[in-house]
């Protein structure tokens, strides 16, 4: 369940992006309320995973957990929110940094999925001070937590589709008891 609901919340994340790059004010609002109603769903079954990763914690294990990725991505809904605002449409440099985000994206969603695909590649670099350009490091942020829990997409052609790095991500060890390895 987790898988699923993360999924669809970086779906919807694909589609902010796509309407802040298009300045699609109608697209952009659409996406944005999808994106809300995916961490509203995903924040539903944070609970037992940040109980659990306190408990595995308490033994001693240190390795990312399935909470780390929950939490990262429950975060990103303030950086949406401040690209959404903005009023007006994304200079080049904006456009082009949301561009690769959007590619960033899109590898976190194949490595969710065990689907062959590029890996994620860091931003271009952001001049300081532009909140814009701020919202979208906070959004990379959280996606390299999701790279760290769920890994990169395995390389295209790879036979198990990175089955077995996907289990040693998110093992038995790392479930929440009485849950599946959703």
């Amino acid at each position: 369940m987790a898988r699923r609901r993360t999924a669809d919340a970086l779906a919807a994340l694909t589609d902010v992006l796509s309407g802040f790059r298009g300045h699609d004010a109608g697209q952009l609002d659409a996406a944005r309320a999808r994106f809300e109603v995916s961490l509203v769903r995903l924040g539903e079954i944070a609970a037992p995973f940040r109980a659990h990763r306190r408990l595995v914690r308490l033994l001693g294990r240190t390795a990312p957990h399935p909470a780390d990725a929950i939490d990262a991505l429950l975060g990103c809904a303030g950086p949406v929110g401040d690209l959404a605002a903005l009023p007006v449409p994304p200079g080049p440099d904006l456009a082009a940094r949301a561009k690769a985000l959007t590619a960033n994206v899109v590898a976190a969603r194949r490595a969710l999925g065990r689907r062959p695909g590029p890996p994620r590649h860091a931003l271009p670099t952001a001049p300081d001070g532009v909140p814009a350009h701020a919202a979208l490091d906070r959004v990379d942020a959280a996606l390299r937590c999701l790279t760290t829990v769920h890994g990169d997409p395995p390389p295209a052609g790879a036979r198990d589709g990175g089955e077995q790095t996907a289990r040693q991500d998110t093992g038995a060890r790392s479930q929440p008891a009485g849950r599946g390895s959703s």
